[in-house]
């Protein structure tokens, strides 16, 4: 879609990158079931936009296009390729599996959604007291 096209805009490169994602996965996929494989899952893209590296770096916006790119064209572009090769590919809903921690923390002992346990890979440090208690390890 995007070949040898020059990006004019950051949410244009991040709809790119997403293209190239999916791109990389079909080339694994395709890969993988030439060597024999039959059952794949792939996981879609998370809630990016609300990482703590992200939000603190100004860039959550970009970030949301990417996930919001990747998760629109993946299905397709999965059945599509499960159906040429003969294979079953099955897709990891990040969003959703995020979304059920994050509304009901109690049931997975989370106390903190928002910041990381860490201040890792932004600067090394200390880790929190209680990590399991932290959504987030780092800042990405």
């Amino acid at each position: 879609m995007y070949a040898n096209a020059e990006p004019d805009t950051d949410d244009e490169q991040m709809s790119m990158v997403a293209y190239e994602t999916i791109a990389n996965i079909i080339t694994a996929v395709t890969r993988l079931s030439r060597l024999g494989a039959k059952k794949f899952m792939v996981g879609n893209a998370f809630d990016f936009a609300s990482f703590p590296g992200f939000i603190r770096e100004g860039v959550a916006g970009q970030a949301s296009v990417y996930q919001t790119t990747l998760n629109a064209e993946l299905p397709a572009k999965m059945e599509k390729l499960a159906k040429e090769l003969g294979v079953e590919i099955d897709i990891f809903d990040y969003i959703a599996a995020g979304d059920r921690i994050r509304s009901d923390p109690d049931q997975f002992g989370l106390l903190n959604l928002t910041d990381p346990c860490t201040e890792h890979p932004i600067a090394s440090g200390n880790i929190c007291a209680d990590p399991d208690e932290y959504y987030y390890w780092g800042h990405y």
